[in-house]
């Protein structure tokens, strides 16, 4: 615990800032998924999308792998469940706050016991900002953006 503690005072207050936003919208995206519906969730989304100002991509490059690092490090100590979509609705607030441009993408497959299981991922340009872990296994079925492809090189 002193080791985190001692880790956490050593970031800087931009680091510190990302991981309190990324904290609150962690939460905010998990109480979304829990109350409601996928079609207004997808909407709200559709909508923060539609509406980012200019977008931004090669100069704000540390931005979103900063957005990145906050919300993959502030998943694993939320004391709720901070799984794939809650991550991705965290990291593309992030990102339309700062003007960057995203891609939310939703895919669906099989599990063991022939049931439906579904995963959420966030890409920025070629990056995948939240939601890399496994997603080659799931067959993509929606996206909610306008930068997808490889024509955005952010790195």
């Amino acid at each position: 615990m002193c080791r985190r503690l001692n880790k956490f005072l050593r970031l800087s207050l931009r680091e510190k800032w990302f991981l309190a936003e990324a904290f609150i919208l962690l939460g905010a995206g998990r109480l979304a998924v829990l109350l409601f519906p996928f079609s207004v969730i997808k909407k709200r989304v559709e909508k923060d999308i539609g509406s980012s100002v200019r977008p931004k991509y090669i100069s704000d490059s540390e931005t979103v792998r900063l957005v990145k690092w906050s919300v993959q490090c502030m998943s694993r100590y939320t004391p709720w469940k901070s799984k794939c979509f809650a991550q991705a609705i965290a990291a593309q607030r992030m990102l339309r706050k700062r003007g960057i441009t995203s891609t939310m993408h939703f895919g669906v497959d099989k599990d063991s016991e022939g049931g439906l299981v579904a995963h959420a991922w966030l890409k920025c340009g070629v990056l995948v900002v939240t939601g890399n872990q496994g997603m080659k296994r799931f067959k993509e079925v929606v996206y909610i953006g306008n930068n997808v492809g490889n024509d955005i090189n952010l790195l």
